[in-house]
């Protein structure tokens, strides 16, 4: 019976030396999809933070613009040089776009993330002491724990999916609820408007449900997990950058664990996170007692 869970984020795998950072992503697309790099830059990066929080910033989808340009299209059925393509020009952009941001920038993420050199068995750099029978709660979607420590695919949980199992089954997105965005359709009035326009602006607000991360579905699907976590003493979060918009899966954790008796630590690089590790424990109710942060090259299992 694991009494320990060590919960996994991106950090641990940049600890390793792993090139896993959105910036190296960044560089990725860049070189691969010079398509793809075009529609991120023209119509989701607002500023330079974009690539450092790439799955929250792509909540920021420039809709409005999308649909100018697709209108761009837009051919008069009166046109002298009218063709039947024209029927459906409009939508056809709209759905390059759409599909661009989601489906290809998928698509780009898992092929990059499947290209990452993970080092062989006990060659990695900055090894860690693991301990034994500790359950593992992985967001990576890299085999690092696996591949590198010899971690049975039992004891880890890739809440997220992994990419060289196909990518398929990958959850990435933003954590953006429909109440909190303006849908372009919703607005149009449809006995005005061109049906061209009125399908495409459907093929751009369905962008947002294609790039929205399910957590709920996700803690659903593995809430026997969860409940499981009744006999964790002892957990240690590495290299997660805690951001909110995967709270509900801590708060989750909060719910299952026996608050009182657990003891929680918490990586951190810089002072900044530090502070923020503090706060995100404070708020998923974690007693002041029972917290606690260090940098992995001191971690202690002890």
């Amino acid at each position: 019976m694991a009494y320990t869970l060590c919960i996994i984020g991106n950090g641990f795998d940049l600890h390793h030396q792993i090139p896993s950072s959105y910036a190296e992503f960044q560089q990725f697309v860049k070189k691969r999809d010079a398509t793809v790099y075009e529609l991120v830059e023209r119509f989701l990066t607002h500023d330079d933070s974009f690539w450092n929080e790439f799955e929250a910033s792509l909540a920021y989808f420039d809709a409005a613009s999308a649909l100018e340009n697709s209108m761009e299209f837009l051919v008069s059925y009166s046109a002298d040089d009218w063709r039947d393509a024209n029927h459906h020009s409009v939508q056809f952009e709209a759905e390059r776009i759409a599909e661009g941001l989601s489906k290809g920038l998928k698509n780009r993420f898992c092929e990059w993330i499947n290209e990452l050199p993970i080092p062989a068995p006990n060659k990695a750099p900055n090894q860690l002491q693991l301990p034994p029978k500790t359950r593992y709660l992985s967001f990576n979607y890299t085999p690092t724990l696996q591949q590198v420590y010899g971690i049975p695919d039992i004891d880890v949980l890739h809440i997220h999916g992994r990419a060289d199992n196909g990518g398929s089954n990958l959850v990435l997105g933003h954590d953006r609820c429909v109440s909190d965005r303006t849908l372009l359709a919703p607005g149009l009035d449809y006995e005005e408007q061109d049906t061209r326009i009125a399908e495409a602006s459907h093929i751009i607000d369905d962008y947002f449900e294609a790039t929205f991360k399910p957590t709920a579905k996700v803690i659903d699907k593995y809430k026997l997990f969860f409940i499981s976590l009744s006999t964790i003493r002892k957990i240690f979060i590495m290299g997660h950058s805690l951001a909110d918009v995967d709270l509900p899966y801590f708060e989750t954790i909060a719910r299952h664990v026996d608050m009182p008796s657990t003891v929680w630590h918490v990586s951190y690089h810089t002072e900044k996170d530090r502070k923020n590790a503090k706060n995100f424990l404070k708020k998923i109710g974690v007693p002041k007692t029972m917290r606690h942060t260090f940098q992995l090259s001191e971690l202690n299992f002890t």
